[in-house]
């Protein structure tokens, strides 16, 4: 079998089956758990548990990565780095916490043109003090800056480390790979078919699409990340590194809750991040993104094995 389909093979497998496990032991039943109980959300000893298995199931790609390297006979520290876990360019660190926030912005804007109701979503956090009896300090401007600031924190040093573990599989080895037999865009848009897929079990269970909890919501979880995963694979290869991607992918983690919240409608598949206005936004930014790829012709590094990549990369 030729060594790139054999590692890819491999990845896929070890990748997907790890997740599935954690998806159908311990996150799934959470989520079940939640949703038999009437809950819109998981009470704190549950949301610990998600959040705890959740971080290590983003790191079942990277896992899969370790393994299809040393099935390929090739060393993991030149492996990790030829693959995207290095340096690069840092100055594209910049625009990766920008694009979830310029996503928030867009989403906002198009909800407004088209007619949507937004609010601040931290009036929701005020009325909920409010009822306990407690005076808010902040007024609701002041705590929106507050949380973005928070969510740009969080997304750009725990999320992001979080978010490596996917984005060395996804946006590292895969596009890696893929990208010797395709082009950039075709690659990224398989890629992202492939993600959403690793998603599923979650989807099903009512995650991100509590009102579609079935095809439909596998179908816009896919268009998401499809755009989302080309977005991605632009700022991998114009930072020449993994990080840049790892750094948006946590700060989509990290505000998209936000995002959410200031929407009064309450069907999600509509509204942003992973709904229709989401996918606008975010199909925005990658047509921007694509005109500055373009002219800085920046493009996956193609070598014939990993040590050629390890001794040609910048790092």
């Amino acid at each position: 079998m030729n060594k790139s389909i054999l590692g890819i093979t491999v990845f896929l497998v070890v990748a997907f089956t790890l997740a599935y496990i954690l998806d159908y032991t311990i996150l799934v039943p959470l989520l079940e758990q939640s949703r038999l109980q009437r809950q819109n959300t998981l009470n704190m000893g549950a949301q610990l548990l998600f959040t705890l298995f959740g971080a290590i199931r983003m790191y079942t790609p990277f896992i899969g990565v370790l393994v299809a390297l040393k099935v390929m006979g090739y060393s993991l520290k030149k492996g990790l780095v030829a693959y995207g876990l290095r340096g690069g360019r840092a100055e594209y660190i910049i625009p990766a916490i920008a694009i979830p926030y310029a996503m928030y912005g867009l989403s906002i804007l198009y909800a407004l043109i088209i007619g949507y109701d937004v609010v601040n979503p931290t009036e929701k956090l005020r009325q909920l003090v409010m009822i306990k009896g407690v005076e808010m300090p902040f007024t609701s401007e002041t705590l929106l800056v507050i949380i973005l600031l928070s969510n740009i924190f969080n997304g750009s040093t725990i999320n992001a480390l979080i978010a490596i573990g996917e984005e060395m599989g996804w946006r590292g080895f895969l596009l890696g790979e893929i990208g010797r037999k395709t082009n950039l865009y075709q690659a990224a848009i398989i890629i992202g078919i492939v993600w959403s897929l690793w998603h599923v079990p979650l989807i099903l269970a009512g995650y991100n699409y509590p009102h579609h909890p079935d095809i439909v919501g596998i179908g816009m979880f896919t268009l998401i990340c499809i755009v989302w995963s080309i977005i991605l694979s632009q700022l991998r290869v114009l930072g020449k590194s993994i990080i840049p991607s790892a750094v948006m992918h946590g700060n989509i983690n990290a505000v998209g809750a936000t995002i959410l919240f200031s929407f009064t409608l309450s069907d999600e598949l509509y509204t942003s991040p992973v709904g229709i206005i989401g996918l606008i936004a975010s199909a925005t930014i990658a047509l921007i993104l694509s005109v500055h790829v373009r002219k800085s012709r920046a493009r996956i590094e193609l070598y014939d094995t990993v040590e050629e990549i390890f001794n040609n990369v910048e790092y």
